[in-house]
Order: C-alpha cells, then structure tokens, then sequence
C-alpha cells in the first residue's frame, strides 16, 4: 500500500515539475522586460514575487481546452490494430482500421517518473540540510553579537523609532560577520562587523543602518526563507533560479532606494557603498551560505544614479509581447504528460475529490477521435455476448435516404487498451482475473462481484468511461443490459455537449437571439452563419438557415393560437406539418415512406416527435426532417419545431443530432409584444 502511495505522488510530482519548467521559462523572459522599465525597485520586487507565486501555482492549474475540430490524429510510430466493424449501416464487411493515439510527449515507459523524483527528493533533501546547518549558525552568530556602546547604541534607537517604531529588533557588534547583516526571523538583531565601526564617519554609519532598518520593515528576513523554500522543492527549475537571483537584487536595490531618499542623496549613499565594498573586502569574510550572498553591485549603483535605462515606449512593445505569448501558453495546458499521471490522479480522487482537484487542476490531454466512435475493449467470449446488447442500445437507425447510425463501434483487446484509452467513449469489461483488472481495480466502488461503473474525465478530457465488471461473459451482457439507460444517457450527453462547442464555435448571434425574444416571445441560441428569414413572421413562421459548399440545413418554428391540447393527435400533427411546410417552405412534403412519431419530452414540456424523410417533387430533392409539436399552456399555444437537412451524397446523421441540440435551446419567454 505505501509503495502505491509514493508511486502516485511521485507521477504527480513530476508532472508538476515538469510543467513548471516552462512556465518558470516564460515568467523569467516577461520579468527580464519588466525589470528594464522604468519602476520602483519595491514595486519591480512584488512583481518578482508574483512571477515565482505564479511559477509555483500555475502548474497546479494548467487546463487543457476542448477544442471544436473532430478528428482523429494518428501516431504513425503505432502499428495500427485491425478490429472488425460492427456498424449494421454498413453493407460490407471490410475491416475498420483503429489506431491508437498516445497523449503528447507521454512516453511508453512507465519508470523514469520514478527515478527522477528519487533523483529530486536527494537533492532537495540535502538543500533542506543546508538551510537547516545555516539557521543553526544564524542563530549562534545572534547570541554571540557584543552590546553595541551607549553612543551607537543610543543613535539606533532615534533612528529605529523614526522610521520604524515600536519594532522589537535589538544592535549588536560581532567579528564573526564579515558585512551588516540582519538576523532572525523573530526578535531580529542588527549585526555590524566591529572592524567597520572605526572606519566609518557617523553619516556612512546613519546610511547603513538605515538600509538594514529598511529590511527589517520590509520583514525582508522571512521573504528570504520563503525564497530559499522555493529554491529547494523547485531546484530543478532554471526559470526560478533567475527570479530568485533578481529577487536578490531588487531587495538590495528597494532598501538602497529606502536609505538614499531618507536625509541623503543618491550620490553620496553610492559613495558610502563603495567604501563600505572596500571595507569588507580588506576584512574576514566567512562562507555563511542564505546569509552572505551580495548581489551585483554595478546594477545597484546603476539603478541609485538612474544610468543606462531604456525609456517605457521602447520596452512596452517587448511587454506586450511577452504578455501575449503567456496566455497563449497557458491556454495551450500541460506541454508534457507523466505516464501514469491519469491513475494516480484518481487515487487520489477517490481518497479526497477536492484534493485531487487542487494538486491536479484539469491537466489531462484532450479525448481522442470522434465521440459517435465507441471504444469497447473485451476479450473474444465477452465480445459476442455484448454485440446483441449493445446494437440493441445504441446502435437505433436514423432515418435517412440510406439507413444511417450515430454511433460506431470499434472493438480492441484488452492487451491494446493502454493505445486506446485516450479516446472519448470508452466501454470497458473486466472479470476477476483479467488482464484489465489491475489496471481497472481503482475504478469500481466496492467489493462486488458484478458492478458498472460510469467515469468522466478519467484519462481524457471529455471522455466517458462505462467499467463493466462480471464473474462471466453471460454477467457483464445482463450488467450492461441492466445498466442500459445510464450508458446511453451518459454518452448521448457527452455527445450533445460536443456538438454543441461545434455550433457555437464561431460564438452566438445575440443579436438576432434577442430580436427573435423581444419580437416573438420565444427565443433560439441562433449561431453565427446562419440566416435568420422572417418574410412570414407576421404569419407566425420563422426559419434560420445555413448552406455550407451543397449542403444546407435548417430550423423553422411556427406557432399558432387557439389550438386545444387534445387536437395533438399523430395524424394532425402530421398534417399540420404537411401545410406549414408547403405554405411557407418552398412546398416540402412528408415523404411516402415510413415516419416515426411517438411522444417525448422537449424543454420540460410533453411534445409529439415526428422522424421521417422529407421530398420537394417541384426542385427533385428529398432529405431527412425532425419535429416537435408542443402546446405552451401559459400563452394557450402551439408551436412546431422543424429541423431539416439537404445534403446529396453525403452523411446526415451528425448534422440532424447538431439541428436537436440547436432545436433544445428553444425557450418561451412570455407573451409577444405588440407594436
């Protein structure tokens, strides 16, 4: 049970740092423009820590978006998996060919993850060590410092209830520092080398301890130890250890800027800091690791004389940039995956969702293929039992000139599932002892023999997941028997919801939705590209339309007062088709063959659904057509919902789901306003 733990949080935590590498890349560029303009060195030191809080959170939070475009991208490097095709649409036999698709970047092998956090928690370790070894002498050298004299003594606190009050932070006089320093995290002391005291005239003596004054009130100290964290658990980050570096200097160079606008000017304070540089360097210095690290005194006195910076309008266009290509970034998610990152995700999940939500955000890749394909992944036995079962659920013909089906299916072996498990529909069947049942085990809820189990999201995003499990072949065809409305809900679901990002890909015409609710009392989600025709609105029929190379498709509504409830019988549902669609549609008619109508719910409303073909003997073209018929009790109304497709030689099926989903944004929003 632990090795499973530290495998989990070790895939986890090299996906993190993994992620971060490139973020800390982009923020390290953004801040090397921020740190030319022309700005406070205090507020440039903000800015820092706000890049290192990013680097260090963002990765947490890298989503991967659900693009609009649906289609497979194979990886040639597979050898595809000839499976055969169970699709009744199709007249022949001929094999369909599924090639797994593997995330970006993810690699075959399951075990470096494992050694590169081993590799990473020996080195963070042993820099814990340091900083532990470096506190302990920080806190010798504070006990060992000598009372400092009456004289200076007296002029630390003038300046210290000046310029910072009641603070409780004490001066104290040592050899052991080969520079003024301040330490501690609590009770800070200043410590001023004792060779330095005679040396210095009592205006170079004001000015220094103004600036350590000022890292005092700035709580410098625990800045510092935070960064020194964040060097440690990201040590393998080159972006972080530039924004440290910075973060050193901006906070030398904001309690300079403190010291010099404080009774003296810029000029004589870089003077004082060039001799005091003299001063220790003819001194005993001691390697005191975090304590000692002097940043680079050119850019100090650089920024105190205010030489060499560029002016705003010259770097503002290089920040634009940058700024730019960083949403761009993060919009793009996770640029490298972890194997094994998708399972130890839901490890984590089961043990504590919220958790989970927050060490993972949504990094999973995108689902793979189109999301009428279904996956199913069985051995041979199991296969021939669910065939029957599954056909029988999904596999319902639209009516079409040539019988169509939404959904396909394609089957693969269990040894293939680790190729296919990326893919959005994905119906999986384990028994006891099967080669899945690993791999499955951390999917189910409990101990029992036969269960189905429905996931979202679980190795892709977008993606459904129907686990079967079973004693037998015979038990997981009744499993999913049983359990046949939550698998067809589920991916009819997820389907609509695909579709629909492909409508409104191109976003919403909220124009012409608001029009047709403040003109009509009722309103459509109508996308952009199609066409709202109103010719006969006065005679309550509305229709959008699209035409797209030779196929067009279409939506008309017509409403109509008076009629009563009851009068919603098949036949006239059928023959009120048949007249508005001839007054107002060019003379479309009920095609003689067969229409399905049969009662459903449409928006919460009981309503009359008509499936049949369509046929317009006068322009020689015929296609499939939806209706609903409903009555709207508030407004005493009828209303009839058409969606109709011409499309030659080309399939329909997805097109007519995409008209429903368009169709279920109706709504009725109140009586239509006059004038």
């Amino acid at each position: 049970m632990m090795g499973e733990w530290i495998d989990t949080i070790a895939r986890l935590s090299v996906f993190y740092l993994l992620n971060g590498i490139w973020m800390g890349f982009l923020a390290a560029m953004i801040v090397a423009v921020l740190s030319r303009l022309r700005v406070p060195a205090s507020l440039l030191h903000r800015l820092l820590w706000i890049a290192v809080i990013g680097v260090v959170i963002m990765p947490l939070f890298l989503v991967t978006p659900a693009p609009y475009e649906a289609t497979d991208k194979p990886n040639a490097t597979i050898p595809p998996t000839i499976v055969p095709s169970t699709n009744p649409a199709s007249e022949t036999s001929q094999p369909q060919i599924a090639t797994p698709v593997n995330p970006r970047l993810s690699l075959d092998t399951f075990s470096w993850p494992i050694i590169v956090w081993i590799l990473w928690l020996a080195v963070a370790t042993a820099m814990l060590v340091r900083i532990a070894v470096g506190y302990c002498q920080m806190m010798r050298l504070k006990r060992s410092g000598k009372w400092a004299g009456k004289d200076l003594q007296a002029r630390f606190e003038r300046y210290k209830r000046r310029w910072i009050g009641s603070v409780d932070v004490g001066l104290r006089i040592s050899d052991a520092v080969a520079s003024p320093s301040v330490l501690g995290i609590s009770r800070q002391v200043v410590l001023i080398p004792q060779h330095l005291i005679p040396q210095l005239s009592a205006s170079e003596l004001e000015q220094i301890l103004k600036h350590e004054i000022a890292h005092v009130q700035r709580r410098d100290a625990l800045g510092i130890l935070v960064q020194r964290l964040v060097e440690v658990f990201l040590w393998c980050n080159p972006g972080i250890w530039w924004l440290s570096q910075q973060l050193s200097l901006t906070r030398e160079m904001a309690c300079d800027e403190y010291a010099a606008h404080r009774g003296h000017n810029a000029r004589d304070y870089a003077i004082c800091l060039t001799r005091l540089t003299e001063m220790i360097g003819r001194g005993r210095p001691i390697g005191l690791g975090i304590i000692n690290r002097h940043p680079n005194l050119v850019k100090r006195f650089e920024y105190l004389l205010n030489q060499r910076r560029p002016s705003l309008s010259h770097s503002a266009i290089w920040l634009a940039i940058f700024l730019f290509v960083c949403v761009i970034a993060v919009k793009i998610g996770p640029l490298i995956d972890v194997p094994g990152r998708a399972e130890a995700h839901l490890k984590i999940a089961r043990w504590s969702k919220p958790l989970a939500d927050v060490l993972i955000g949504n990094p999973l890749p995108r689902g793979i293929g189109l999301t009428s394909k279904i996956v199913i992944v069985a051995d041979g036995a199991a296969r021939e039992e669910l065939k029957p079962v599954l056909e029988d659920l999904l596999l319902d013909p639209v009516l079409t000139p040539q019988p169509e089906y939404v959904f396909d299916f394609v089957y693969v072996s269990p040894e293939a599932f680790r190729d296919f498990r990326a893919y959005r529909n994905l119906i999986l069947v384990s028994s006891a002892n099967g080669i899945l049942a690993t791999d499955l085990q951390p999917l189910f809820t409990g101990r029992s023999k036969n269960e189905t189990v429905i996931h979202r999201d679980v190795w892709a995003s977008d993606q459904i997941v129907v686990v079967v499990k079973a004693t037998d072949e015979q038990g997981v065809a009744e499993q999913v028997a049983l359990n046949g409305d939550r698998i067809v809900s589920e991916i009819d679901a997820s389907m609509s919801k695909w579709l629909e990002t492909i409508l409104y890909h191109a976003g919403e015409n909220t124009e012409h939705s608001e029009a047709l609710s403040r003109q009509f009392g009722w309103r459509l989600r109508v996308p952009v590209g199609y066409e709202v025709m109103d010719e006969y609105a006065n005679e309550n029929f509305v229709a959008l339309a699209r035409q797209v190379d030779r196929r067009q498709l279409w939506l008309w509504v017509y409403w109509e007062d008076g009629v009563h409830p009851d009068q919603l019988t098949p036949d006239w549902c059928l023959q009120k088709w048949d007249d508005v669609s001839s007054r107002f549609y060019g003379g479309d008619q009920t095609s003689s063959g067969e229409v399905n109508i049969y009662q459903t719910e449409f928006q919460g409303k009981l309503a009359v659904c008509l499936e049949g073909l369509w046929e317009n003997t006068r322009a020689w073209q015929g296609g499939p057509f939806k209706s609903y018929a409903l009555f709207d009790v508030a407004q005493n109304r009828f209303f009839l919902i058409n969606m109709g497709i011409y499309a030659p030689n080309r399939t329909k099926a997805l097109q007519m789901r995409q008209l429903d989903v368009l169709a279920h944004t109706f709504c009725i929003e109140g009586v239509r306003k006059e004038g």
